[in-house]
């Protein structure tokens, strides 16, 4: 069995990205984004397949009726500590963990999607402004590689691009005070 992660987080759609990239059937994906559940509605568990994205529901409900089925389970005292800040190869027990960069291969898949050619003209071009605000998500380091690293829109266009537990409690969409920050910051531009 492999792991694939780094610093213990990835975003959803980088994690979707990565299951057909580094071979897998499917992932489990612990989202904390736009997805509530769990009894305080802070998470859900996702699966996503390598084939086309988010399992479908025979899917899952098989799943789920296979896990009412088990009867026990075993752990590991993980020890060393598998460390998660750097990509490494790693093994923790009979099972063997690579940490990746994600932002590399997300970065990659971007620029085939998109032209940043054509992106970087306009964001160097002295006419064009932006600000993208993170809200304290994990988008932050991807939005920060790919806007001001790769675009090369200038440093602080990404605000709140480091991510926090709970957003700091800010929620996405149209009526969060996000919205009042970034039109503010825009008056400014």
């Amino acid at each position: 069995m492999h792991n694939w992660m780094w610093g213990g987080v990835l975003s959803t759609p980088a994690a979707s990205l990565l299951i057909p990239h580094v071979g897998g059937v499917g992932g489990f994906i612990l989202t904390a984004s736009h997805n509530p559940g769990a009894p305080k509605g802070d998470f859900s568990i996702q699966l996503n397949i390598a084939s086309d994205g988010q399992a479908s529901e025979t899917v899952t409900n098989a799943i789920y009726q296979y896990n009412l089925t088990i009867a026990r389970y075993l752990t590991l005292d993980a020890k060393p500590k598998v460390e998660l800040d750097r990509p490494s190869q790693q093994q923790l027990g009979d099972m063997h963990i690579e940490i990746i960069d994600p932002l590399s291969h997300y970065v990659s898949v971007m620029e085939r999607l998109f032209d940043f050619e054509r992106i970087r003209a306009l964001l160097s071009n002295g006419e064009f402004r932006m600000c993208f605000d993170a809200l304290h998500a994990i988008t932050g380091p991807y939005a920060r590689e790919i806007f001001e690293r790769h675009l090369g829109a200038p440093p602080g266009t990404v605000l709140h691009g480091i991510p926090l537990e709970r957003f700091c409690r800010q929620a996405p969409g149209p009526q969060s005070p996000g919205c009042c920050r970034i039109a503010s910051a825009f008056q400014r531009c």
